[in-house]
């Protein structure tokens, strides 16, 4: 293929997007990268040669969880990690195409080989490792958002109230499920949780007084109360702050590119510029690493 520097001249247009039907999020920050992404010739050096004949990273995601991953109203992907993803491809002398993929489908669509990689928002569990690949390139905790005038929801006594959250998440699979186990040791009506396809319905649940809090990733439920017209409150920090992970199909080298990749990022800055576009540099790590979660 013909390498050249790529244009990151708003990032988030040099990925292509392939589904429809969207509900469109406005994101509240506006991106700012405007310089040259140059390829990295060791980063591109260590991808398989197929990537480099093709030219492109299918992508896997699910753009419900603004400000990492959405939709702008003209149903472009939008959000830091879009374009983050498309700096580390534009390193690689590659461009991603990112497609629409229910979160809980995106592991095994990525472990069949349907996609060559996964960049949504996803937590480096062991369970998840036992499936996939992790490069990873954040840190984020888990955070509950509250209705403003509605109960108090701490986290550690929510025993007995009603949560949100979106399906297949780590907060379902894992958090919620492990203080459930607490509420039933100790003889407490466990929590009642409401689990969404979609993100924002687990958002919108709050609002309408379906559930008493929704809980998520800390970055995604800092931006929801921001952007909630004072509907939405925090009240109690992040707990369990776990590296965010680049799903790969096990053993595939593409893994190795793709962490020189984020490391080159960081190395020359453009990684922590686009973070604190979007006012999420406080999860920036020094070093990219690979399978390194919790």
């Amino acid at each position: 293929m013909k390498i050249a520097k790529v244009i990151a001249a708003g990032l988030v247009l040099a990925g292509s997007l392939t589904f429809t039907g969207c509900v469109a999020v406005e994101p509240t920050a506006v991106p700012t990268i405007s310089s040259r992404v140059e390829i990295d010739e060791k980063a591109a050096a260590a991808l398989p040669d197929h990537y480099k004949v093709d030219g492109v990273l299918n992508v896997a995601i699910d753009p419900t969880y603004a400000p990492n991953e959405s939709t702008d109203v003209h149903g472009n992907p939008v959000g830091w990690e879009v374009e983050l993803g498309n700096a580390i491809a534009a390193r690689l002398g590659l461009r991603m195409q990112f497609t629409k993929v229910a979160f809980s489908e995106i592991l095994p669509e990525v472990q069949k080989g349907t996609y060559d990689l996964a960049l949504s928002s996803m937590f480096d569990t062991e369970a998840r490792r036992t499936k996939v690949d992790m490069v990873d390139y954040y840190i984020a905790g888990t955070q509950w958002a509250q209705r403003v005038g509605g109960a108090n929801v701490d986290p550690n006594n929510a025993c007995g109230l009603v949560v949100s959250v979106q399906t297949s998440s780590f907060q379902e699979e894992i958090d919620l499920v492990a203080r459930n186990k607490k509420c039933i040791d100790a003889g407490r009506e466990k929590i009642h949780v409401l689990s969404y396809t979609v993100q924002s319905d687990s958002i919108e649940a709050v609002k309408l007084g379906h559930a008493d809090a929704v809980v998520a990733d800390s970055p995604v439920a800092q931006y929801e109360v921001k952007s909630s017209n004072g509907k939405l409150e925090i009240k109690y920090p992040p707990y369990d702050e776990r590296y965010y992970g680049i799903g790969v199909q096990k053993g595939n080298a593409l893994s190795a590119a793709l962490k020189l990749a984020v490391q080159s990022l960081i190395n020359d800055g453009t990684y922590r510029t686009i973070l604190a576009a979007w006012g999420v540099q406080q999860g920036a790590i020094p070093m990219s690493l690979f399978n390194s979660g919790n």
